[in-house]
């Protein structure tokens, strides 16, 4: 084992990329992503305030929209084109258009529109705006019902008589680290864990060195079992390191079953490192490996059901989804880190990462014992 250990190092050494693929670059992605959510949650978003009224009413909703969270006035261009020239620009991700006589139509008791125009190519930018700005009419709105009723001399009734109540279990204050920079940071990881044993794994097939890799193990299965392990090791420690570190620099507790985290992660690398075996010995070729490879593992988020929905996808793309070991592995994060749900009820995610684990490693095991003794398979192109 000493001596296949010094023979990996030398190799690491060797590559140029191994390097940044095991050290640097999940490093630098994972520093990079918690710098970008550290503002936890989108605020002062600069909109567009177009005041045909101008009157005390019209300017008070532009004070409100300006104080409240998510928004700040940053312009007040005198027409719908100049908004929508900034909007164009990528200046402003939202105009708000104050119709003229807004102020005579609620005193005459007449029906009056606030248009908002919104940029939704950005959803979450649009979203907040949408409530805050709902938020301010609605409470205007509640207002001068109030006052038109005094005015009247009929007795005040109930503005909502109906109402909602909403008690949010978890993430209550919408803040988007805890959920979006771990659910990256984990997406980053899954990709170096999957490219690096790829690449690692398919260069010994490219540069034919197969046979000196066998033989300081003793056969073929003991090469590929203690070329994998050290690997498994290093990204359960790393990953685990990145976790804790992650939820230390976010501000949140550590997950109240953290070993049943650290028991996902372990099972997440053992998967993709099976999986890439499996490319590595079915296709006999490092660089169509590698690529398969990173067309798996780059859009692998969209397919994961934590942005869309997976019950609201087509029946192809949800197969495909449920078939990404990454699926399972970020719910399993956003029920426990998130959620702090029972270890029971995440237990069906652990099975299925084991189940696939057994499969992808038994395929490529399978492959790898006539791929490994066949040297018409190593050095291809």
């Amino acid at each position: 084992m000493n001596a296949l250990l010094r023979r990996e190092l030398q190799r690491i050494r060797a590559q140029r990329s191994a390097i940044w693929l095991l050290f640097l670059l999940p490093l630098i992605g994972t520093l990079l992503l918690l710098w970008i959510f550290s503002a936890r949650t989108p605020h002062d978003l600069p909109v567009a305030v177009v005041d045909a009224d101008n009157s005390a009413l019209s300017r008070e909703i532009s004070r409100l929209l300006d104080a409240s969270a998510s928004i700040r006035v940053a312009f007040r261009p005198s027409s719908e084109a100049e908004a929508h020239d900034l909007m164009l620009r990528g200046e402003i991700y939202a105009a708000v258009v104050l119709p003229r006589e807004l102020f005579k139509r609620l005193q005459r008791g007449d029906p009056a529109a606030i248009q908002v125009f919104l940029n939704q190519q950005l959803m979450t930018a649009a979203g907040k705006i949408a409530v805050d700005v709902q938020t301010v009419v609605g409470t205007l709105s509640a207002r001068q019902s109030l006052i038109r009723q005094v005015q009247s001399g009929v007795g005040v009734v109930s503005i909502q008589p109906l109402r909602a109540e909403l008690h949010p279990l978890f993430n209550p204050g919408l803040d988007f680290a805890p959920f979006l920079a771990l659910l990256l940071i984990t997406a980053t990881l899954h990709v170096f864990v999957f490219i690096s044993t790829a690449q690692f794994l398919g260069t010994e097939l490219l540069e034919q060195s197969v046979p000196q890799w066998t033989a300081l193990s003793g056969s073929w299965l003991a090469a590929v079992l203690k070329k994998t392990l050290p690997y498994t090791a290093w990204w359960l420690l790393f990953g685990g390191l990145l976790l804790f570190g992650s939820y230390r620099w976010l501000g949140m507790g550590l997950p109240e079953h953290f070993a049943l985290m650290l028991a996902g992660l372990l099972l997440l690398v053992v998967v993709y490192q099976g999986l890439a075996l499996l490319l590595v010995m079915t296709t006999a070729n490092y660089r169509v490996a590698v690529s398969i490879a990173s067309l798996i593992a780059s859009p692998a988020v969209a397919f994961s059901g934590i942005t869309f929905p997976l019950e609201a996808l087509p029946l192809g793309p949800r197969i495909w989804a449920e078939v990404l070991p990454l699926t399972h592995f970020l719910h399993l994060q956003v029920e426990q880190a998130v959620g702090s749900i029972p270890a029971a009820a995440s237990a069906p995610r652990l099975l299925t990462l084991a189940a696939m684990a057994l499969a992808f490693w038994a395929i490529g095991l399978w492959r790898a014992r006539l791929v490994l003794r066949t040297p018409s398979y190593w050095g291809r192109e």
